[in-house]
């Protein structure tokens, strides 16, 4: 937590002086405050600004490298091209699968963070692992709700009707290839429960 505990507003004004002298100036204060543990990490330290396209952005970013500071901007630029972002969408490509027929520019981003997740999952035997075991999962949902469509195709169901915890689990559940999970869930008394519940609420809305 910060280091001043008084309730009273603190403010500290700068130098007059010329943006870049005043972003170093800001930038010095910010690391002395850290190295005096006032602040116990910089991710305690924020900045505001009108707009992220400011010239005050780039010279403050700027100052705080020169004092050993990175900075953490996600609203900054492009969401899809933060590091993070391309590390979780490259390994949940890696897991789903990837778009096809798609915008070039869209498909050059897809082609590099489904190669960082490739790497990811090269340098970590755990994370590669954890990513087969969810892709055998998604395929496997995947062919379960091929399977309960044809149920609803041969019974006659649409699938905007009401759930009908009473009449339907028993012919679900006897969809071919249906998975052992998806068998316990449609069949259980929780999911039925559930679905009561559920049924009960939208009656209650209209």
């Amino acid at each position: 937590m910060p280091h001043r505990k008084e309730k009273t507003i603190a403010v500290v004004a700068s130098s007059p002086g010329a943006p870049e002298d005043v972003a170093d100036e800001i930038a010095g204060l910010v690391r002395q405050l850290l190295d005096a543990k006032k602040v116990e990490d910089p991710n305690q330290i924020a900045f505001l600004f009108p707009s992220l396209k400011s010239p005050h952005v780039d010279r403050m970013r700027d100052a705080l490298a020169k004092v050993k500071l990175e900075v953490y901007a996600p609203r900054a630029g492009q969401f899809l091209d933060v590091p993070e972002s391309q590390a979780v969408f490259g390994l949940l490509f890696q897991t789903l699968g990837s778009f096809s027929h798609v915008h070039s520019g869209f498909q050059n981003w897809l082609t590099t963070v489904e190669a960082q997740g490739a790497a990811l999952m090269s340098d970590d035997a755990f994370l590669r692992g954890f990513i087969k075991h969810k892709q055998k999962e998604a395929h496997q949902v995947s062919a379960d709700y091929a399977a309960l469509a044809k149920v609803l195709e041969t019974e006659g169901w649409s699938p905007k009707d009401a759930y009908n915890p009473d009449t339907m689990p028993a012919a679900l559940a006897a969809a071919p290839s249906l998975s052992g999970r998806a068998k316990r869930t449609i069949t259980s008394q929780l999911f039925a429960r559930f679905a009561r519940e559920r049924n009960t609420n939208l009656h209650s809305i209209s």
